[in-house]
């Protein structure tokens, strides 16, 4: 089992050390994330120079579904080793904490924009995206300079989407604990 750094557990050092590589249904884009934060992502540059705004956007979104789902597994498979047993998430709430925990994330909505507000990302719940992308873009930016900028606003976003769901897991299950022992 890996040593903790400082203030980490050995899941979260394990995770943060966890590559999740993703390649979106046509081949044209892929993804790759270490951990929660930090991310690569490559646009094939001949594609990118002749696909439509629309069909950027809507391939844009199968890989965040991928990446999704493909670190979500990881992420599990990370613990089950860690553990030394098999760890999944719960299919259903097990309790009413659980089952409000649930509903609250499914209302997070997290938001990132590239620096020019021009790409942006938004997250719903845990697995629900959109991409917007300003038709200037594919004009004015190489395949590289987009994924840059679209790195950006992945990035905003998730870093929003991880402070709604660490709120979320708060109020839920640490706010009620501290008021039980008069500390709020």
């Amino acid at each position: 089992m890996p040593e903790p750094r400082a203030g980490q557990t050995p899941l979260e050092r394990a995770w943060s050390d966890t590559t999740v590589e993703t390649e979106s249904p046509n081949g044209r884009v892929r993804v790759t994330m270490v951990g929660d934060h930090e991310l690569r992502l490559w646009v094939d540059p001949t594609w990118y120079a002749t696909a439509p705004v629309r069909t950027l956007q809507d391939e844009l979104v199968r890989a965040a579904r991928l990446v999704y789902v493909n670190r979500t597994r990881a992420y599990y498979d990370t613990w089950s080793r860690l553990a030394g047993r098999l760890v999944r998430p719960a299919r259903t709430a097990e309790s009413p904490e659980t089952e409000e925990y649930q509903r609250r994330l499914d209302e997070v909505v997290a938001r990132g924009e590239a620096y020019d507000g021009r790409i942006a990302l938004v997250l719903s719940g845990t697995s629900r995206f959109t991409v917007s992308i300003d038709p200037s873009v594919v004009r004015d930016l190489d395949a590289a300079a987009f994924c840059a900028r679209a790195r950006e606003a992945a990035l905003a976003c998730l870093h929003e989407h991880e402070e709604g769901w660490q709120r979320a897991h708060f109020d839920v299950y640490t706010r009620p604990r501290l008021e039980r022992a008069g500390v709020l």
